[in-house]
């Protein structure tokens, strides 16, 4: 005779997740997961981050989250966007299968929690390594996840991430036209939700794609101007070069 849970493994696999949602829910309850300390966390991350500095942004990782105050606040929330850029210090060192490893881990957490907006960035960063590895399937199929996440839970200000990324895919994988659509989109959304680093990335893809020398030029500049006016000198000069 089969089992309860054979005959209704969907029903099961559903409540296992729902309990694993409650518990890390009790598990948050009475945590100051709006502490300073993981913001600064993950400012000094983003920080180096911004500089390249894919070394001490690993380094800082591996000591911050041993800590006493931070180790009690890995359930929370604002946890994960350590381990986001945790992920991308992994990228900036090739280390591309170790970084989809990451941001799996954390799409898995994230969606049994739902927290959509952190599920939603997981996915535009698996895409960005399936990029960078030439896996266009996947790379789409990890973009067309974030986009009905981002519709289905109203995420606007993630669109703009969203929209350089699938420029970006279109310049590699598909049309260049799209590219340069979603490209301006980029640049318009990142300006209108204060995304400062999509606004850099539209830039950048623009003076790319286009066949105008001028135009290039003036893409290039925006990007450079950028860079400088949030005091990121070490970038400006990288790409002035």
């Amino acid at each position: 005779m089969k089992s309860f849970i054979q005959y209704n493994r969907p029903t099961y696999i559903r409540s296992i997740v729902t309990l694993f949602c409650i518990l890390m829910g009790m598990l948050v309850i009475g945590q100051d997961c709006q502490s300073p300390v993981l913001y600064l966390a993950q400012k000094k991350m983003n920080e180096f981050i911004q500089k390249y500095e894919s070394g001490k942004t690993l380094s800082y990782f591996d000591s911050v989250s041993q800590t006493p105050d931070i180790k009690k606040l890995r359930n929370c929330e604002e946890y994960t966007y350590l381990l986001l850029a945790r992920g991308e210090a992994l990228e900036l060192e090739n280390d591309f299968e170790n970084a989809l490893l990451q941001y799996q881990q954390l799409y898995d957490l994230s969606e049994a929690s739902q927290w959509w907006k952190i599920t939603t960035h997981a996915c535009i960063s698996m895409a960005r390594c399936y990029e960078h590895i030439q896996q266009s399937a996947e790379c789409l199929r990890y973009l067309m996840l974030a986009r009905t996440m981002i519709a289905e839970h109203r995420l606007d200000t993630l669109y703009a991430r969203f929209c350089k990324r699938y420029a970006s895919y279109h310049r590699i994988f598909a049309n260049k036209d799209s590219a340069r659509v979603y490209a301006r989109l980029s640049i318009r959304l990142g300006h209108q939700y204060g995304v400062y680093r999509s606004v850099f990335d539209g830039h950048l893809l623009m003076g790319i794609l286009t066949t105008e020398l001028d135009s290039a030029i003036y893409h290039f500049r925006k990007a450079t101007e950028i860079f400088i006016s949030n005091g990121d000198f070490h970038g400006a000069a990288s790409q002035s070069m």
